[in-house]
């Protein structure tokens, strides 16, 4: 497994999600703050938000080669006009992400591995909705390369 960054990583991650496109996902942005969603065109949704995410050290492993762990969150918005949402969009929406991101546990050998954490609650209201997802990913860092 090649040694890699978190631009990498994020890139591959991204290009994995684009994979459910169209049909359970139509747009895919990485951003470092969180969007306005009041850019995007409901034509643009369901849309996933990749936060930008925290960085740390892997500091349980004592290897020569530096473990880097990657905190992000996905942010996935959706359109509803029901008043109180329709659990199959989102269940359909996460469990497809889930699926895709399980299928592609390595982000395609990029990452040593990476897992799906806490999924909040629903927000939003009518007719845009949202939920996070919290991921955590893990890879050998290319000290060269950061």
């Amino acid at each position: 497994m090649a040694s890699q960054n978190r631009r990498t990583i994020l890139a591959a991650l991204k290009t994995i999600l684009e994979e459910l496109a169209p049909t359970y996902i139509t747009t895919v942005v990485r951003t470092y703050t969180e969007i306005d969603i009041t850019n995007y065109l409901t034509a643009d949704l369901p849309l996933i938000e990749i936060q930008e995410p925290e960085e740390s050290a892997e500091t349980e492993m004592t290897n020569r080669r530096s473990i880097q762990n990657l905190e992000a969150t996905l942010r996935v918005w959706f359109v509803d006009w029901a008043e109180d949402p329709d659990a199959t969009i989102y269940e359909t929406l996460m469990k497809q992400i889930r699926d895709k991101i399980g299928a592609q546990f390595k982000l395609d050998n990029s990452a040593i591995a990476d897992w799906v954490g806490a999924i909040p609650k629903l927000c939003g209201e009518m007719p845009v909705w949202n939920f996070s997802m919290g991921l955590l990913l893990r890879y050998y860092l290319n000290q060269q390369a950061t």
